[in-house]
């Protein structure tokens, strides 16, 4: 639904696979609320589970919603939701996994909470917007480093260099 939304935007959501929709014969206008809908089933069940992904994914997708019906000061409460589950899925180098999930999608999520903060920001002009943007845009760029880090498990046989990179 939320693809039929909006059919020239390229998802890359982490719980669907970016297949054309079938049987479905809705315009867009229908689909986000559709959309919204079953995002809205989503979340409770993905909180009844404790699956962080899916509370993830059910917040991002209530926020995409709410971004393009243009509600954004709920698009931004949604969007720091999401982003509070997300940075709550550290990984580990014994579960390199989860650090690839972690890097997988999460551009989405922070370039549409980056867009809200700067849309809010031209209706309000409130400075705090504008450092909530900064914020977003190094909080990700950190985690994609900090992770990559983790992922790259470099070994030195020098002690000096091996403390350093510790």
């Amino acid at each position: 639904y939320q693809k039929i939304a909006t059919p020239n935007r390229k998802t890359r959501d982490l719980v669907f696979e970016d297949e054309e929709p079938d049987g479905v014969s809705l315009t867009p206008e229908e689909a986000l609320p559709k959309s919204k809908e079953f995002y809205g089933k989503a979340k409770p069940l993905a909180e009844e589970t404790g699956r962080k992904e899916m509370i993830w994914s059910s917040l991002h997708g209530l926020a995409f919603v709410e971004r393009e019906a243009k509600n954004l000061p709920a698009a931004m409460e949604l969007y720091a939701q999401a982003i509070d589950v997300v940075l709550s899925m550290k990984g580990t180098e014994e579960n390199p996994d989860l650090l690839i999930e972690f890097l997988r999608d999460k551009d989405d999520l922070f370039a549409e909470a980056i867009d809200v903060c700067a849309r809010l920001y031209e209706q309000t002009n409130d400075p705090a917007l504008m450092r909530k943007q900064m914020e977003y845009d190094e909080i990700y760029r950190n985690e994609v480093v900090r992770a990559n880090m983790k992922m790259a498990s470099l070994s030195y046989a020098e002690p000096e260099k091996k403390a350093l990179y510790d």
